[in-house]
């Protein structure tokens, strides 16, 4: 088994990220706020709304960010750690998108897209740092309707979280490894030298390629 350095051959340098700003920005706004807000499976299945979740989130997030920036010097430590945090998950969201890359790319650009993989991390985050700004906000001296975004905020993120916590279902689908080794002996049994494996079953050419003697040995 090994890696194949030019497997993923779109990918580019980074004059693409300066070179397609438009798609950079949606990049980064909706696998940035949208995917945190709404959790892996909450974006997938918001897909059939087009560009709607997009603009509600965003709407949601800046109400959010923009009070709780109006209310930094109240919690001065929480809103310099909110920022470095926001950053943080900015740059790594870069680093881990590709640039262009055809099959990550949005079919309606403002709309969800898949954001698993490159989404997880940056996640790791961009989430605490709308919790630190929730915060700043419902502890500050605010009117009504900025508690209600905040709290509404908070409803979503816990949508989210419950949602996600019953894992990926159309990953883990399908037959299990060992299930998968057991096939593939079975194939191996012919004398031939290699066998394919589908990683994801609802993702056509997602396989990969187990080496009959690396099998018959497990």
């Amino acid at each position: 088994m090994h890696l194949q350095p030019g497997a993923r051959g779109e990918r580019r340098t980074a004059s693409d990220v300066i070179a397609n700003q438009l798609d950079t920005l949606a990049q980064l706004l909706i696998r940035g706020p949208v995917a945190t807000q709404y959790g892996m499976n909450g974006t997938q299945e918001f897909l059939r709304f087009g560009v709607v979740p997009t603009l509600l989130t965003l709407t949601l997030t800046g109400v959010v960010a923009w009070v709780a920036w109006r209310h930094r010097g109240n919690f001065p430590e929480a809103a310099r750690l909110a920022i470095a945090l926001v950053v943080i998950g900015e740059v790594l969201l870069l680093a881990v998108l590709s640039f262009p890359a055809s099959y990550i790319a949005f079919t309606e650009i403002w709309s969800p897209s898949q954001p698993s993989r490159y989404s997880a991390f940056a996640a790791l985050f961009r989430t605490p740092a709308l919790v630190l700004a929730v915060s700043i906000v419902w502890r500050s001296p605010s009117s009504r309707w900025q508690r209600a975004a905040s709290a509404l905020t908070v409803v979503v993120l816990v949508g989210a979280f419950v949602s996600d916590g019953r894992g990926d279902p159309r990953h883990s689908s399908g037959p299990t490894w060992a299930q998968t080794l057991v096939e593939s002996r079975d194939l191996c049994a012919d004398g031939r030298l290699s066998v394919e494996a589908v990683n994801v079953p609802e993702y056509e050419g997602w396989k990969t390629v187990l080496q009959c003697g690396w099998v018959r040995r497990m």
